[in-house]
């Protein structure tokens, strides 16, 4: 016997599903290392702005030049981190902009096949009755027809 349509679609569904589920799957790790080069920056931008305040030198203490250029080398370090970081953070939010739009895209690849499948099913449930009906007719007909000559 022929396979349905309804069940030939229903192995490209799973696939589909499948398909849908790794990439949600990536989506979400890449959302969880978003989060975590995020609260980096942060940590680096509280620090960086710490060190600035814990550098300034107080009333009265007078600070050596070789002191002031060891803070403005560690400071410039400091900022280079930070702005890596950054990029680090932009780089990643870029990409998980971008796995997204996969994600939906195979989410209504997925939406679509069901909706199709759904009506498949829906189609060969009518087409089954309609030939239950046919079948009860042709019986019903036949019983006639013998009653009618056995009178």
């Amino acid at each position: 016997m022929e396979m349905k349509r309804s069940d030939r679609l229903s192995t490209v569904l799973r696939v589909a599903e499948v398909k849908e589920a790794k990439v949600a799957k990536q989506f979400g790790r890449l959302q969880e290392q978003l989060l975590y080069e995020q609260k980096k920056l942060e940590q680096l931008l509280n620090y960086e702005t710490e060190y600035q305040e814990n550098a300034k030198p107080a009333a009265g203490r007078p600070v050596t030049v070789r002191r002031l250029q060891q803070m403005s080398q560690f400071l410039t370090q400091l900022t280079q981190a930070v702005h890596q970081q950054q990029q680090q953070v932009d780089n990643i939010n870029k990409h998980c902009e971008s796995l997204r739009d996969v994600w939906v895209e195979a989410h209504q690849h997925t939406q679509t096949m069901q909706q199709l499948l759904d009506r498949y099913r829906q189609e060969e449930q009518r087409q089954e009755e309609k030939q239950e009906q046919q079948d009860a007719d042709e019986v019903n007909t036949q019983q006639f027809i013998r009653g009618k000559q056995g009178q």
